[in-house]
C-alpha cells in the first residue's frame, strides 16, 4: 500500500516519454527496468547494466528504484530471522542484530574500493543501514515514552544536525556505503529513538511543508 502506488504512478508517467524520446536499445532497457522495479530485483538490475552516477543514468528514469529492491528484500529476510530468533533465542535479539549490522557494515567498509559498484547496489552491505532502525524500534518498544528532557533536547537535536551534514557535507566521491554511512544512519537513529514530540528536532521535522514532501517523496 506504501510503495506500490508510488511506484506505478512513476513508471506510468515515465512511460509515455520513453516511448516518444528514447531509441530502441535505451528502450528496451527502460521496459526491463520496469520488469525488475515491479519484481523489486531493480537494485540487481541495474548492478549489472549501470553506473550510479555514470553520465547515462540521466536517461534511465527508473534507477532510483534500487532502493526499494533493497527496501523490500530486506521486509523478507529481516522477519524470517526475528521470528527464528524470538524463538530460540529471546533475550539475545538486539545483540544477534548488532552483530549482524556490524558484519554488514565491515562488508561494505571492505568493499567500497573493491567493487563499489555491487558495494553500493546489493543488500548485504546496506543491511546495517536497515538493521540500525530495527535496533532503535526494539530498544524503543521496550522504553515507553517519557517526558522531553534537556538530553532527548540534545540527542534529537544532534540527530538532525547529523543527518544535515551528510546532504551538505558528501557527495558522489563519498564511498556509500562505509563508515562514512555511519553519520546519517546513526542521525537518523538518534532521531527515531529522542525525536519525540515536544522536541525541536520533531518540530522542525512536523513542519507542514517538510511533512507534505515526505509523503510523496518517493514519486516526487
Amino acid at each position: 500500500r506504501r510503495i506500490l502506488p508510488a511506484l506505478f504512478l512513476v513508471i506510468a508517467a515515465t512511460y509515455p516519454f520513453a516511448w516518444a524520446w528514447m531509441l530502441p536499445g535505451a528502450f528496451a532497457d527502460y521496459s526491463r527496468s520496469i520488469l525488475a522495479a515491479t519484481f523489486f530485483v531493480s537494485n540487481i538490475f541495474f548492478w549489472v547494466t549501470s553506473n550510479y552516477f555514470g553520465p547515462g543514468d540521466g536517461e534511465m528514469p527508473l534507477v532510483h528504484t534500487w532502493s526499494l529492491s533493497v527496501e523490500e528484500q530486506f521486509y523478507i529476510v529481516f522477519p524470517i530471522l526475528l521470528f527464528f530468533l524470538w524463538r530460540l533465542a529471546p533475550r539475545r535479539v538486539q545483540p544477534v542484530l548488532v552483530a549482524a549490522g556490524l558484519v554488514s557494515l565491515g562488508l561494505s567498509e571492505w568493499l567500497a574500493d573493491r567493487a563499489s559498484e555491487a558495494n553500493f547496489f546489493l543488500a548485504p552491505t546496506r543491511a546495517f543501514e536497515l538493521l540500525a532502525g530495527a535496533v532503535a524500534a526494539i530498544w524503543c518498544h521496550g522504553h515507553p515514552s517519557a517526558p522531553v528532557t534537556a538530553k532527548g533536547q540534545a540527542l534529537s537535536a544532534a540527530g538532525l544536525a547529523m543527518m544535515l551534514a551528510a546532504i551538505f557535507l558528501y557527495s558522489s566521491a563519498t564511498p556509500i556505503p562505509s563508515v562514512y554511512a555511519l553519520l546519517p544512519v546513526m542521525g537518523a537513529v538518534l532521531m527515531l529513538v529522542w525525536g519525540r514530540k515536544g522536541t525541536w528536532a520533531a518540530a522542525v521535522l512536523s513542519w507542514p511543508p517538510v511533512v507534505g514532501i515526505g509523503l510523496v517523496s518517493y514519486s516526487l
